[in-house]
């Protein structure tokens, strides 16, 4: 919650009643899909991804950067949403290994320019020109990666006096003795 004052018409800084901001992801981390410098192939866990999937007749070893070998047991196409500010884009990732074993899906840096592809990362976001089209495709997380824009940027606002139940709606529906411990301590105006 925050308590916020803007001027008014006589100079004086009037008070909001209340703002309370949130801003929540509801994507599972595990279909986040970071962007990397290291990786040389398109990779995923995630079978169900794949648009079509051709299975290997014999696992390929895949090397990780901590010398670790783990299994690809096939590849194929995954079409994966992102988004460019209010834009909704599709991506047609080809050649996509499934390894079951790797921990993150990956979007290699090196993939993307030997397409033809120009990746800038600037101002926390990364974006990536080709045919002279210029997109967003990804923001820093956790102030050391990158990850592809799947779930757009929001975040929710509400300014007003309301009720304990609104308020209890807006806290993502947490046990009213809370909400009312707060408006005890006067940090909701109710």
């Amino acid at each position: 919650m925050y308590v916020a004052e803007e001027n008014n018409e006589d100079g004086a800084s009037p008070k909001w009643d209340d703002v309370a901001l949130t801003s929540a992801s509801s994507q599972d981390k595990s279909q986040l899909w970071y962007i990397d410098s290291g990786a040389t192939e398109h990779m995923t866990s995630n079978k169900s991804l794949f648009v079509n999937y051709v299975r290997y007749p014999q696992p390929t070893e895949i090397f990780l950067g901590d010398d670790r070998a783990i299994k690809a047991l096939g590849e194929g196409k995954v079409r994966l949403e992102f988004h460019d500010g209010s834009n909704v884009r599709t991506m047609g990732l080809h050649n996509v290994l499934y390894v079951p074993d790797i921990a993150k899906n990956l979007v290699p840096v090196s993939t993307m320019t030997q397409k033809g592809a120009e990746v800038l990362f600037e101002n926390d976001n990364c974006y990536v020109t080709k045919d002279g089209k210029t997109m967003n495709i990804g923001r820093l997380i956790n102030n050391n990666l990158y990850v592809i824009n799947t779930e757009p940027d929001c975040a929710n606002i509400a300014s007003s006096k309301a009720s304990l139940e609104v308020w209890h709606c807006r806290y993502g529906h947490i046990n009213y003795k809370y909400v009312n411990g707060y408006h005890k301590r006067k940090w909701l105006l109710v």
